[in-house]
């Protein structure tokens, strides 16, 4: 009998699930995914330009049963062939996270199955393993993560090993993107109305020249400054006519892209790696793309990049990342035993009290977890 992992994602405004099934021979994670169920909240919070986090817990609760459900309906799993459970733990927006952390402690302690904590940012990571498998990096590799509200650089060796080169220092580089947008006039999220102005064929990327932060420090991002000098532009510009409009768009996305690859190439000199891995997701954006598969190739990297609809926050890289751990033979509880800690492969400081956590750096232990 087939036995299945049913993976759980509500670290900010997606509600996602996804069914994958439990075996150990696939070459890639895609091989053995089953289904996919995510349930978008942007309308529900475009109202307000962006996400309201009681809002987005409230449509969490409503939505998590139903697409769970609707998960298991699609991939043809019964419950009772769910063997184990991964969920996002953090980082994320606390009263999201406890949503899905929660319901997945349920169903793994009420079935006495193994629950698998997830890292929201590791799994942007694992979401390559969701492609076939010459689309995959080959390790080690550089990891640019980019999205709404993370930017961060890292190696990455298998199984496990990931360390942080670079990250921002204040402001991530689609918060960036959004909140540009937002000044312009675009509607939440806007990131990819900028980016479509940006795509114009009369758009000029270079019309205006806007600062790149942190551009003498290689471990660090920093979009704060950037996001000033625009605004004081678009005041400056006071209405912004039609071209106007996109040679900001242009020359915005032009800067930011610019300094993500100027960290990329210090990084890429400093360290001997074989691939060069764009996920997140700003990994959607186009010009970002032809930048840095223009410079892997130049380097003889390869460049590999997951699908569009698994550079935003979905249930099947969360999937991808318990399957990785799982065949590593890790879980968060391996047992369950009425009245007693769980006795867990992770040492005696983890207990069934163990909680969601809004603050999970990439590639750092939490709570006992390895």
């Amino acid at each position: 009998m087939k036995s299945f992992l049913l993976a759980i994602e509500t670290s900010c405004d997606e509600t996602a699930a996804a069914v994958f099934e439990l075996r150990r021979d696939a070459r890639s994670a895609g091989e053995l995914l089953r289904s996919e169920v995510v349930a978008s909240q942007i309308t529900s919070h475009q109202p307000y330009g962006g996400v309201v986090p009681e809002l987005a817990s409230r449509e969490h609760l409503k939505n998590l049963p139903l697409v769970v459900k609707d998960a298991l309906l699609k991939s043809g799993v019964a419950i009772d062939s769910i063997k184990a459970v991964s969920a996002t733990r953090g980082p994320g927006l606390k009263g999201c996270l406890l949503v899905g952390w929660e319901y997945a402690k349920g169903l793994a302690y009420a079935r006495g199955i193994p629950l698998i904590a997830v890292n929201h940012l590791e799994a942007h990571l694992n979401s390559c393993f969701l492609m076939p498998n010459d689309q995959q990096p080959e390790f080690p590799c550089l990891a640019l993560l980019v999205s709404g509200g993370h930017t961060s650089l890292a190696t990455w060796e298998l199984p496990n090993k990931i360390s942080v080169v670079a990250q921002t220092r204040d402001d991530a580089a689609g918060e960036a993107f959004d909140k540009i947008a937002a000044l312009m006039g675009y509607p939440y999220p806007g990131g990819p109305a900028l980016a479509a102005a940006a795509a114009k064929p009369d758009a000029n990327k270079h019309a205006y020249e806007f600062p790149i932060g942190m551009a003498d420090d290689s471990s660090a991002f920093s979009f704060s400054g950037f996001k000033t000098a625009v605004a004081r532009k678009i005041a400056e510009l006071s209405t912004l006519d039609a071209k106007e409009r996109i040679d900001v768009a242009a020359s915005a996305q032009e800067a930011i892209v610019e300094a993500l690859l100027v960290k990329v190439d210090s990084a890429v000199q400093k360290n001997k790696v074989k691939s060069l891995l764009l996920t997140g997701g700003v990994a959607a954006n186009g010009r970002l793309r032809e930048k840095l598969a223009h410079f892997a190739a130049a380097k003889q990297l390869k460049f590999c990049v997951p699908a569009a609809k698994w550079c935003t926050d979905n249930a099947a890289m969360v999937g991808a990342a318990g399957l990785a751990a799982y065949q590593r033979d890790y879980a968060m509880y391996e047992q369950w035993l009425s009245g007693q800690r769980a006795d867990s492969c992770l040492g005696p400081d983890v207990s069934f009290e163990v909680s969601a956590a809004a603050r999970w750096p990439l590639g750092e232990p939490l709570h006992g977890q390895r």
